[in-house]
C-alpha cells in the first residue's frame, strides 16, 4: 500500500466523501499553491485529491448529505473565507442561498454548465469587525468566489505585518 492508499471503507459504513488532513504538504491539484487539506470521493477508488483554499469545495456525494459531509462542506467554505481575509478573523454563519441573490453575480444562462452553489457568510474579523459576503461555488470552474457589497473580490488581502 502507498502512502496515498486508503482501505476500503468497512462493510454498512454509508458512502461519503470526506474533507481530511494530512502532512506533509503537497500541490493542491488544480493550481501551484500547497496544501495539507485533500478530498476523498467515495465515486472514484483511491481519488486523493490535495486541494488548497480557492479549490477545496467538500462536497456531498449525494443529494441526502451526511453528517460529515455538511461539515466538511461547511469547512471549506469557512476555509476559503478566512483565507481572503489573509487567514485571519472567523466564519460565524454559513446560509445557503440562490446565485440570483448574490449581489453582484451575473447567473450563467448557458444550459451547458452546472448551476452554481452559493451561500451568505458572515465573516468575523480578529478585531471583532463583521461583514457580510456572500460565496460562490462554481463546478465548472472548480473554483469559489468572494462577493462583497456587490462586487466580486479578485485579489486576497495580504496580512499586516506589524
Amino acid at each position: 500500500m502507498n502512502t496515498q492508499s486508503l482501505p476500503p471503507a468497512p462493510a454498512g459504513q454509508a458512502d461519503e466523501n470526506k474533507l481530511i488532513h494530512f502532512w506533509p504538504s503537497e500541490q493542491c491539484a488544480y493550481c501551484r499553491r500547497f496544501t495539507s487539506v485533500a478530498l476523498l470521493d467515495v465515486a472514484i477508488e483511491q481519488w486523493f485529491a490535495p486541494v488548497c483554499p480557492l479549490h477545496g469545495y467538500a462536497s456531498a456525494y449525494t443529494s441526502a448529505p451526511t453528517p460529515r459531509e455538511v461539515i466538511d462542506g461547511r469547512a471549506s467554505i469557512e476555509r476559503f473565507v478566512v483565507w481572503m481575509h489573509a487567514e485571519q478573523g472567523r466564519v460565524v454563519l454559513v446560509s445557503p442561498v440562490e446565485p440570483d441573490q448574490v449581489p453582484g453575480y451575473q447567473v450563467s444562462i448557458d444550459p451547458f454548465t452546472f448551476e452554481p452553489l452559493a451561500w451568505h457568510c458572515r465573516y468575523e474579523s480578529s478585531g471583532g469587525e463583521r461583514k457580510d459576503v456572500h460565496v460562490i461555488w462554481e463546478t465548472d470552474a472548480h473554483q469559489f468566489f468572494l462577493y462583497e457589497q456587490g462586487q466580486r473580490v479578485r485579489e486576497r488581502e495580504r496580512e499586516v505585518l506589524s
